[in-house]
């Protein structure tokens, strides 16, 4: 669940009907090799904003996959690529990239 100033923030999001055309990334994980579908959902604006019927929206794996996706460990790129140090920045990209979703609700 993403964190805005270390409050955990909850947010309803919407399931568009109609499926990417074309096999999408998901801009959370970003795992190019994924084992599920990648949808667009959006969320409603907070405030006024939202009220107004305003919102904002993403790609996304659809069941939300993403958390198990960034953990597991990459291919080695190299001879000497630390896996376990890229898996963590994966883990903290998703998280950042969450929470900047979060905040632009």
């Amino acid at each position: 669940m993403p964190t805005l100033d270390g409050e955990f923030v909850g947010i309803l999001f919407r399931q568009a009907e109609a499926s990417p055309r074309n096999r999408a990334q998901c801009s959370w994980c970003q795992d190019v090799k994924l084992p599920n579908d990648v949808v667009f959902y959006s969320a409603k604006r907070s405030g006024k904003a939202g009220r107004n019927g305003n919102t904002v929206g993403t790609l996304v794996c659809q069941d939300f996959q993403c958390s198990r996706n960034v953990r597991k460990l990459p291919p080695p790129a190299y001879e000497g690529y630390d896996v376990e140090a890229a898996r963590l920045q994966r883990i903290e990209d998703l998280q950042l990239r969450a929470a900047s979703f979060a905040a632009e609700v």
